[in-house]
């Protein structure tokens, strides 16, 4: 059986982090949008917001061409972004049509406690990855309110990162190795 393990979740909710290690950990491909993004980035002199957009909706579409040609060839994959309803429905009719089987795991947690650490980790970024939009604590509230996670009951997870422990790390890790057996 084929499957995609979609990390998805709120802003500052440790996805490249988790998915990072567990693509290391259990030897899957993982592909991170911000990665990509960085990829494309390089044949842009000025990074304007409008191209900033324009390289995030390419950095998805570049994600779900490669996701095409790795399950032609792979049996599992780790997808990461700060996904929309819409981006995870468009990986779900490729999953389908690869009969493949999707794993959504959707890392979130105390909204105060994300916000403060999306603060602290804004603040030391630049360039195309700087988040620019989201200037307040309401702004971030807004931002998370647009993905509606609860579409996805049937094959979704959700992980607390509030406070992400080795030990819960190891915990994910273990679900999503025995859902892969």
């Amino acid at each position: 059986m084929k499957y995609v393990i979609i990390i998805a979740g709120h802003i500052a909710a440790l996805k490249s982090e988790t998915a990072r290690r567990l693509g290391e950990d259990l030897g899957i491909i993982t592909l991170q949008r911000y990665e990509l993004k960085d990829y494309l980035a390089k044949s842009y002199v000025t990074h304007t917001d409008k191209n900033i957009g324009y390289l995030n909706y390419s950095a998805f579409k570049l994600m779900r061409d490669l996701m095409r040609k790795i399950l032609s060839v792979n049996h599992t994959l780790i997808l990461e972004s700060d996904f929309v309803n819409p981006e995870i429905e468009r990986i779900l009719s490729v999953c389908f049509g690869f009969d493949c089987q999707p794993m959504i795991i959707f890392l979130t947690g105390d909204e105060q406690v994300l916000y403060q650490r999306f603060v602290e980790r804004n603040n030391k970024l630049t360039g195309i990855h700087k988040i620019r939009d989201i200037l307040c604590f309401e702004d971030y509230l807004a931002k998370m309110r647009k993905i509606k996670p609860e579409e996805y009951r049937n094959i979704i997870t959700y992980v607390d990162t509030t406070t992400f422990s080795e030990d819960d790390y190891q915990a994910l890790k273990q679900q999503i190795s025995d859902r892969l057996v």
